[in-house]
Order: C-alpha cells, then sequence, then structure tokens
C-alpha cells in the first residue's frame, strides 16, 4: 500500500461526494448567516448565539461518530455506512435550511443550523478516515486531499455562478442573481438530490482500504491517547487559531460585501472567479510541500496571507475599480489552499504516529476530535464576528453606518484574522512530523506488523 498510487478512478469517485458538501463549507455557512439577517425576521445577536449554541450541540455528537466508525465492523468496511446514513440526513437538512418561510427566526436558524452541522459530521468524518485507510504513504495522502479539495472547489464554483446562469435574460429562471428565498431554495433542491447520488457512487465504486486491526479501545482509553498525542495538539493549537481567524474573516465578509461595498449582486461572479484561482493553486501547493513539506507549505501561506490582507483598507465604497478588488481577492485566496488540502493529510500522519505508540486504528476518533474542535473554535470566531457587528453598532439593514460602526467590520475583516494566521503559522513552523519522520513510522508500523504476522503463524504451525 505505501508508494502505490491510488487509481485516478478511485481519487475522481472518493472526491465525488465533494461536489455537494460545497454547500456544508466555506463560505455557504456564513453565506447562510447573512442570508437569514438580511432575508428573514432572523436577528445578527441572534444568529451568533444561535450559530454557537448548535455548535456546541453538535459537539456531542462528533466525538461519538467518530469513535463508533472506528468500531463499526460490515462487509463494507467502518466508514462508508455513516455516510450513506448521513447522505440521506443530509437531504432533511437542504430542505429545512435552505427553505425557510420569511417569518422564519432565530429559533429556525437555530434548528437549521443544528441538521446543517450533523450533515457534515456524519460524511465528513468517516470520508477523511477513510482517506487515511487507502493509502499509508506521506505524498498520496496529500493527493487524496487535494482530489478531495478540488471538488469542494468545483462544486463551490459551480454553486456560485449557478446564480448568474439562472438569471440571464435568455434562462429567466430567477429575476436577480441575489441570494435571495428563491435562489436559496434551489441550491438546497439541488442540494437534496446530489448528495445522496455521489455518496452512493463513492461507496459502491472506491475499495474500502486497509485498516489497522485491533482489539478496540475503551472511550477513556481512546481519549488518554488523544491527549497525550504531542503532535495531534500541536496541529490542533494551529488549526484552532486558523479556525477563529477564518469563523470572524467569513461571518463578516459577505456583509461587507453587500452593505458596505455594494457587491451584493457581484459575491457569486466574485466568488466564481475567487475559487477558479485557489483551484489552480492547489497543484502549486503539492508541488512546494513535496519541496518544504506540508507543514511548511501551510505555515508560509498563512504569514503571506496576513501581510496582504491589510491591503483592503485602500477600498473605499464606490471608489475603487471592481477588478483591482478581484486580483485582491484572488491574491488571498491562493495562500488558502493549503489550509484546504493539507490538515487531512497531516491529521492521517498523526493517526499514523498514535498507531506506531498503541497499536490502534483511531482514524475516526483523531479526524472527530479534529472536526470537534473545528467547530467550536470556528464557531467562536463566527460569533465573535457577529458580536463585534453588534457591539460596534454596525447593520446590514440599513443603507448608511457611522463610521466608528464602518472601521469596527474592517478591523474584524482585515486585522483581527491576520493576527491568528500568523500565530497559526509560528506554533506550524515547529510541527514535527514530516516526510522523513513519517517515513520511520511506518517502517516500523509494519515491521511490527510483519513480526506479529510471523509469531501467529509460528503459533499455529506449532
Amino acid at each position: 500500500m505505501t508508494g502505490t498510487p491510488l487509481r485516478l478512478k478511485h481519487l475522481l469517485l472518493y472526491s465525488l461526494p465533494g461536489i455537494a458538501l460545497s454547500l456544508l463549507i466555506a463560505p455557504f455557512p456564513a453565506l447562510m448567516a447573512a442570508f437569514y439577517a438580511k432575508y428573514t425576521a432572523a436577528t445578527t445577536a441572534g444568529i451568533a448565539t444561535a450559530m454557537l449554541v448548535a455548535r456546541l450541540l453538535d459537539a456531542v455528537a462528533v466525538p461519538a461518530i467518530g469513535y463508533w466508525t472506528d468500531r463499526t465492523h460490515t462487509r463494507i468496511g467502518p466508514r462508508k455506512p455513516w455516510m450513506l446514513a448521513g447522505a440521506l440526513f443530509g437531504s432533511a437538512a437542504f430542505a429545512v435550511f435552505f427553505m425557510p418561510p420569511k417569518d422564519a427566526g432565530d429559533v429556525y436558524y437555530f434548528f437549521g443550523a443544528c441538521l446543517y452541522y450533523v450533515t457534515f459530521a456524519l460524511i465528513d468524518i468517516p470520508q477523511r478516515a477513510w482517506a487515511s485507510e487507502l493509502t499509508a504513504d506521506y505524498n498520496q495522502r496529500s493527493r487524496i486531499a487535494a482530489f478531495l479539495t478540488v471538488s469542494l472547489l468545483v462544486g463551490g464554483i459551480a454553486f456560485m455562478f449557478l446564480p448568474e446562469v439562472l438569471s440571464l435574460p435568455a434562462i429567466g429562471v430567477t429575476q436577480t442573481s441575489a441570494l435571495d428565498n428563491h435562489m436559496m431554495a434551489i441550491l438546497g433542491t439541488i442540494g437534496m438530490v446530489l448528495l445522496p447520488a455521489t455518496v452512493l457512487v463513492a461507496v459502491l465504486g472506491v475499495p474500502t482500504g486497509a485498516a489497522v486491526t485491533a482489539k478496540p479501545s475503551s472511550v477513556r482509553e481512546m481519549f488518554s491517547a488523544v491527549r497525550h498525542n504531542k503532535p495531534f495538539w500541536m496541529y490542533v493549537s494551529a488549526d484552532a487559531l486558523t479556525q477563529i481567524g477564518y469563523g470572524c474573516f467569513y461571518a463578516v465578509l459577505f456583509v461587507a460585501l453587500d452593505s458596505h461595498f455594494g457587491l451584493g449582486e457581484q459575491i457569486p461572479i466574485i466568488l466564481v472567479i475567487v475559487v477558479t484561482v485557489q483551484l489552480l493553486a492547489v497543484p502549486l501547493s503539492l508541488r512546494v510541500a513535496k519541496r518544504i513539506g506540508k507543514h511548511r507549505t501551510w505555515a508560509w501561506a498563512w504569514v503571506i496571507h496576513a501581510v496582504l490582507m491589510p491591503l483592503g483598507f485602500l477600498f473605499h465604497p464606490g471608489e475603487f475599480n471592481f477588478w483591482a478588488f478581484v486580483l485582491f481577492a484572488s491574491a488571498l485566496t491562493v495562500f488558502q489552499a493549503p489550509q484546504m488540502v493539507f490538515p487531512m493529510a497531516i491529521v492521517a500522519d498523526i493517526v499514523d504516529y498514535d498507531t506506531l505508540k498503541s497499536g490502534q486504528n483511531r482514524a475516526g476518533s483523531y479526524f472527530s476530535i479534529r472536526t470537534l474542535c473545528n467547530m467550536g473554535v470556528s464557531a467562536l470566531g463566527s460569533s465573535l464576528g457577529f458580536y463585534v457587528l453588534a457591539l460596534v453598532g454596525y447593520d446590514p439593514k440599513v443603507s448608511t453606518n457611522t463610521p466608528g460602526a464602518v472601521s469596527g467590520m474592517l478591523i474584524v475583516l482585515l486585522v483581527m484574522p491576520a493576527v491568528f494566521f500568523l500565530a497559526a503559522a509560528v506554533i506550524l513552523f515547529r510541527f514535527p512530523i514530516d516526510a522523513r519522520r513519517h517515513a520511520i513510522i511506518r517502517r516500523r508500523i509494519e515491521s511490527r506488523a510483519a513480526r506479529v504476522g510471523r509469531d501467529l503463524r509460528g503459533a499455529i504451525g506449532g
């Protein structure tokens, strides 16, 4: 398994659900919050609270999903049944969250967000754990993650471009490309059909993979092993800082584009362009990572991203060139590509480190804890962004805000995330597992497995 490239067919089928899952990741959670703030009765403060509480409740489910995927034994493997269940659950989530009545308030948003987040966990955790079992190679894992990232980005491009297509006079499905109630209902209907279809194709078409087989560990043993895994907590710390920064940025980004910069109807085309640029940046990230390592590539990307962000203060409403703004946004998104590609591959390497120490297969548990941490800190960042908007008095529903409110909004958008990204980079530069050390870990795991196999054959022969 180590070093053997996966077949292109399997990479494509494995990553196919990412097209539908793109409706469950950034920028859509932030778009949904902005949509509810503008087109429903929900309030910014209520959305912030509901977002935080929904994430906290989801935190109860996520570790259980990871733990039980590790303990699941079926003819189609431990991960696939959970993905199928998540696909069915997701159909209900799309129907509720993307199609709210106009009088939907904070409670409705909270209920829809709970369904939305649980759907993502039911599919994302087992799918990423499954990837760690498809190959044990350091660079091949980056390749799998890159294919999934590309699928997510392609889906994002398609769904962002769709409003522009549907609003064309020759098609005339919608009157405008704005992400209003009608457009969100269309996206939700597509998600209801596409998610179960793509998951089913992946489950049927991709091998189960090979996992370390061992006596199942207890919940206490699992948490004890994770607690003492230093590389994992270095990664989690860096990723947590990243997610807080991301949360602040995306919570405010679409509110700023619409109500401050006056680009509400241009949001879909802006996103199509910048996501396309990010898609093209994925192969570049892989090439750099082969030379300097996954974690260092990710770290340098955040340094450059943080340095570029304050340039956003140069753009004033009604006084800037649209394409210059798009160029700035595209430059930022180039350096977000490593964040989409490498965390999944790095966690898989950390799982190998745990396997070397414990002899257990805890891929699902590690990915669930990673997701749990992400949920908490991302919600913290998003809620922080909306709370600061409320604190400074910025209201996206009014045509003119005070200079102080605008300044507060821009600080959340351009300064706060940069600080968190720089702090994450400092930790990532010190991450200990590179290609050389991972190769040593794999050799020792495989050597131990071969020794156990010889002992077993000897015992049977004796």
